[in-house]
Parts: structure tokens; C-alpha cells; sequence
């Protein structure tokens, strides 16, 4: 972390409608300075957690990255020729997104494209319906996210992403990995902010172990 007076620090205005949807409002960002990735910010890491919302210094991140052997995690990839998808082993998505983007969408169809390039894992949330994931094998598994009272979606994307890579860290097989991130995601959404009340690792593990990951074709 570097203070400067030259630098404003960007921030988010986040409106919440009462279904726990949200719009961001964003401000200083494209303007802010970016820290160029260097190797030694890797040293130690077996993932990086990237997302394209910047410029091509993330391009270039996911390039290091992969030099380094550190597995790229990006989100918001829908379209099959991005060409941060060679370098990106786990994909995640939001299935609404992807609609948006792509009107008419098969998600799954889709889903199976971007896995057919980036020979990893990709995964589409989709709110409270089903998850569904493809492995680096290509198997497809849905899981069910467990019901809760959404009060605010805001960073259930990011606790998704870390849910999943926390149980693949743990050596957790991937339909199990895939539950821990469902857990972490529904869990997250139940109160007001991205991080104002994270649930403790015990809560998303013994929630995780409610559900089911099902292989489909």
C-alpha cells in the first residue's frame, strides 16, 4: 500500500433493491494508478483471483502469472476467443451476465465453449438456482445453493470464488470444493456490504456439508 496526494481513491456508491439486487456506481477508478503485478507479489501463491474490470495490465498479470505457475481465476469471461482464456484454469460467471452479454444464451452450451479453450474448470452461478460446473476433465456437476433471505448480493461472486478455492486448497475433491463455494456465496449475501459480516470457515464448511454435488451429462 502506497499513500500518495496526488491519488484520489476510488470508490463505490452500491444501490440495493429490496430483492438484494444491486447497481454500482462507480467513481475514480479508470483514472486511479494501477500497481503493475510483479513476480515477487506471487512467491508463495498457488492462485490469482483477477478480474478484466481495468486495463491490459491484467492481461499482462494472468501472463505472469502463468509463467510463474500460479493458476488464474477470472471473472466475467463469456465470450470463447477472449484471449485471457488460455491463460485462466478456473472461469467463473454469473449466468445472469452471461445472458445479458449474450442474449439467448445456452449457459451451459457456453459454458462448455470456454471450457473447450481454457482446458479447466468453469463454473456459471445463477442467484438461488442451480450451479453448474465443469471440471478440467469436462464433467458437469450442478449443485443446488442452500435457501436464504438475500438481503444484500453484493460480493457473493467474490465469496463463491474464495469458498471454491479455499476447499481446493484444502485438498477437497472438486464437487466438494464446488459446495464449499456455494456455501460461502449463499452465506455472504444475508447481510448488508461485501465484507461487514463474513461467515467464520466453520459456518461454510458444516453448510457445505448439506449439500450435493451432482455429476450431469
Amino acid at each position: 500500500m502506497q499513500r500518495s496526494d496526488a491519488e484520489t481513491t476510488p470508490f463505490c456508491r452500491v444501490l440495493v433493491t429490496p430483492d438484494g439486487e444491486r447497481t454500482f456506481l462507480v467513481y475514480g477508478y479508470p483514472q486511479a494508478t494501477k500497481t503493475e503485478l510483479a513476480a515477487e507479489h506471487l512467491h508463495g501463491a498457488s492462485y490469482l483471483a483477477l478480474d478484466l474490470y481495468g486495463g491490459e495490465e491484467r492481461m499482462r498479470a494472468a501472463q505472469l502469472a502463468h509463467e510463474q505457475g500460479v493458476q488464474t481465476a477470472v471473472g466475467d469471461v463469456v465470450m470463447a476467443d477472449h484471449p485471457i482464456l488460455p491463460l485462466a484454469p478456473l472461469v467463473l460467471n454469473s449466468a445472469a451476465f452471461m445472458r445479458e452479454t449474450l442474449p439467448g444464451v445456452d449457459v451451459r452450451e457456453q459454458c462448455r465453449r470456454l471450457q473447450s479453450v481454457n482446458r479447466g474448470i468453469v463454473i456459471a452461478t445463477d442467484g438461488a438456482r442451480e450451479i453448474f460446473a465443469l471440471n478440467s476433465d469436462g464433467d458437469a456437476f450442478t449443485v443446488q445453493p442452500p435457501p436464504v433471505t438475500a438481503v444484500d448480493a453484493t460480493g457473493a461472486g467474490d465469496a463463491f470464488r474464495a469458498g471454491l478455492l479455499a476447499g481446493l486448497l484444502n485438498g477437497e475433491p472438486f464437487p466438494r470444493a464446488l459446495c464449499w463455494g456455494a456455501a460461502a456465496g449463499a452465506l455472504s449475501v444475508r447481510h448488508q456490504g461485501a465484507a461487514t459480516v463474513l461467515p467464520p470457515p466453520e459456518e461454510i464448511i458444516a453448510l457445505a456439508g448439506t449439500l450435493d454435488a451432482k455429476a450431469v451429462s
